[in-house]
């Protein structure tokens, strides 16, 4: 397959146009990086459930 060069917008930089990013993860390195992402989601995720309940326990009823 050869690479082509799409001229959509004249606004795009040729060097953006021909960078290529590449990078892989293999073994534990990966494991590690997918393991922290979750963790960090489900630590954001109880963060706010926890905010939102103390916030709701700690405000006075209205009689």
């Amino acid at each position: 397959m050869e690479h082509e060069i799409i001229k959509s917008t004249p606004n795009i930089p040729d060097v953006a146009v021909d960078a290529h990013l590449d990078f892989k993860l293999d073994g534990w390195p990966a494991s590690v990086a997918i393991i922290a992402l979750c963790l960090s989601g489900v630590m954001v995720y109880g963060i706010r459930v926890w905010g939102q309940t103390k916030l709701i326990n700690d405000t006075p009823i209205a009689a």
